[in-house]
């Protein structure tokens, strides 16, 4: 399965790494076996705007099966899992938040069912080991989502709130995620983006991470000159603002001297 994403350059520039990322799997796949290469069936994943990768799925599938041999098959998917995320075809995150709020509603309810058997702290370290790991994996990925799924997600921790303190659906949630010391979702997501921006900054590593954040720099001495800002690239496209390029400069700009 090979992914590729539209930007500025065009779907031209970017079906070139998918057409390279073929070469180099048949190249390779012929050159471990002894065998005459069989039928190679590629999986594209195209990500970016609407228009450009309608474009890009053409020029892609006529280049590769140009390349491939004879009985190979280029077919394009709408959504691909890779490492427990779900991704759609314009990274708006729709489908992975419907797969997580399902999880979660089902553990959930299974909680329910137990809690009058278990302390409030083996209720918390339970909700906190199957249900709260599932919001929070990969939750900074979430990130400039779309104002339905975060408030999707935080119903779904709204009601593990409740099933843990075992109160009825009239109580504040609120006031319960602040006896058991939950942040909402969304700052759990701007947590995550600080916390790794800070660990990316002050580490150095990962380099891939490291390479994407630039220290702010003026022309001149200004007050905000030693408010240890981050650039923020400028945009063309709303989905750019999905990259750590941008979310995470966006989120440690936004954090207070002291927390910094």
């Amino acid at each position: 399965m090979f992914s590729v994403f539209c930007e500025m350059n065009g779907p031209t520039a970017a079906v070139s790494g998918l057409s390279a990322a073929c070469s180099m799997h048949v190249v390779r796949q012929q050159r471990n076996s002894p065998l005459p290469c069989p039928a190679v069936k590629v999986i594209g994943k195209v990500h970016g705007h609407r228009r450009r990768k309608d474009v890009a799925k053409v020029i892609g599938a006529t280049r590769v099966r140009a390349f491939l041999r004879a009985g190979s098959v280029m077919s394009f998917r709408d959504h691909v899992k890779l490492l427990g995320v779900t991704l759609d075809a314009t990274l708006t995150m729709d489908r992975h938040v419907t797969e997580v709020i399902r999880s979660c509603t089902y553990h959930t309810r299974s909680l329910r069912h137990i809690r009058p058997l278990l302390t409030l702290k083996a209720a918390k370290m339970i909700s906190h080991g199957i249900v709260t790991a599932r919001l929070d994996y990969c939750n900074s990925l979430s990130h400039g989502t779309s104002v339905r799924n975060l408030n999707r997600l935080q119903v779904a921790q709204n009601e593990l709130a409740r099933a843990v303190c075992r109160a009825p659906r009239s109580v504040s949630a609120t006031e319960l995620r602040r006896q058991l010391h939950w942040l909402p979702v969304r700052q759990r997501i701007d947590y995550k983006l600080a916390l790794l921006t800070y660990k990316t900054r002050s580490t150095g590593t990962r380099a891939y991470l490291s390479s994407l954040l630039e220290s702010h720099r003026t022309a001149r001495t200004l007050r905000s000159s030693n408010s240890n800002l981050l650039t923020v690239p400028p945009l063309s496209l709303a989905l750019s603002a999905k990259a750590f390029c941008v979310s995470g400069p966006t989120v440690w700009n936004s954090l207070t001297n002291i927390c910094k």
